[in-house]
């Protein structure tokens, strides 16, 4: 079976396009990531508390498994990174742009504790 290739038009901004996904919602992607790899993918909209994301699914160690585009566009696998967005989405559009993307470490409370007494080690 042939997937049908996602919808694009000249984005908003100069060196981007606008995909547009499942639910009539648009993504803007750096023309660049768009030409070089995304467009080898069928993207779709997932939500996750209420909050729309685009999404791909690949088959990996025979599982179907979900990739988020921002997540790809930020060159991110690890959990313990999330990816924000500086802004977040207007009405239908999300923007999926590297310089829309913020990285940010996950510390969970386990480390955070060993990073305070680590911390407090080296002052003395």
């Amino acid at each position: 079976m042939i997937k049908k290739k996602n919808e694009t038009e000249p984005g908003p901004y100069p060196n981007t396009t606008l995909v547009t996904v499942t639910q009539d919602y648009k993504v803007i992607v750096d023309t660049e990531d768009w030409t070089d790899w995304l467009d080898q993918y069928r993207w779709y909209l997932v939500k996750y508390n209420d909050m729309p994301y685009a999404a791909t699914g690949i088959r990996s160690e025979g599982k179907r498994v979900s990739l988020h585009m921002h997540r790809l566009v930020a060159d991110v696998s690890s959990r313990q990174i999330k990816v924000k967005y500086k802004d977040r989405p207007e009405n239908n559009i999300l923007d999926n742009r590297k310089s829309n993307l913020i990285k940010e470490l996950i510390v969970d409370s386990t480390e955070a504790a060993y990073r305070k007494i680590l911390d407090k080690r080296k002052r003395r």
